[in-house]
């Protein structure tokens, strides 16, 4: 099985030297996460046998144009057709992949949910439903929705706050100009840096303690997505 992915940056979910696809696969911390989950429930880890196709966000905004950008049913905000868009076309180029070798895959989508604290609370809910009819749009039956809620900060936060539950970080601004932002408190409590590095062994050692996990269990956009790459991961 192969996971075609695509995200927005180097901290999230990594990125790709040279531009050649599935070529020079550099993970992020989001990546790690999806690593131990996958090795979790088959026995192995995707990164250890060449198992990810990285699709960079120009490669997917072009191919999200080569097809009309209409959502079914009443009229959608631009955030919601864009990633319904974008849904529909990774799903469509792991199909693509898929039928070259002969193997299944899945499409996994990572973006920020974003919006500050006074944006409207469903913004979550309606971005994971564009990006599901987007996987649907284009009949693939693994396509995966990673949208933090509000943005990546607030799961690698979780992992190093000392509380028994994060939900409270999904409700605070994912603006990082905000005085208190997600961004600035995660830099305050890594003195090391904020880099693909330094996030990426956070991501590793939250998996790896039970308790560090169960905290991040307590968000739903995380839950959400857990969930779904366990399904993908599980579907014959």
């Amino acid at each position: 099985m192969l996971i075609v992915l695509s995200g927005e940056g180097v901290t999230d979910l990594g990125t790709r030297e040279p531009a050649e696809v599935g070529a020079g696969f550099k993970p992020g911390p989001m990546s790690k996460l999806v690593d131990l989950i996958y090795e979790e429930e088959l026995g192995y880890s995707p990164s250890d046998c060449d198992a990810y196709r990285f699709i960079t966000k120009p490669e997917l905004k072009v191919a999200s144009q080569n097809k009309p950008r209409i959502l079914p049913g009443s009229k959608k905000r631009q955030g919601q057709i864009y990633h319904y868009a974008y849904a529909r076309a990774l799903a469509s180029i792991a199909k693509k992949i898929g039928k070259q070798k002969k193997t299944p895959t899945i499409a996994l989508l990572f973006r920020d949910c974003d919006g500050s604290n006074t944006a409207e609370n469903t913004r979550w809910e309606k971005l994971i439903s564009s990006m599901e009819q987007g996987f649907a749009a284009a009949e693939h039956k693994r396509g995966v929705a990673m949208i933090p809620k509000p943005k990546s900060e607030a799961w690698l936060l979780c992992c190093k706050k000392e509380t028994p539950s994060c939900e409270s970080l999904e409700e605070e601004s994912g603006n990082d100009a905000s005085p208190n932002s997600l961004k600035k408190q995660l830099e305050e409590q890594m003195p090391e840096g904020c880099n693909c590095e330094t996030l990426f062994e956070l991501a590793e050692k939250c998996w790896g303690c039970p308790k560090q996990r169960a905290k991040l269990r307590t968000m739903s956009s995380f839950k959400y997505f857990e969930d779904k790459l366990r399904q993908a991961i599980r579907t014959p």
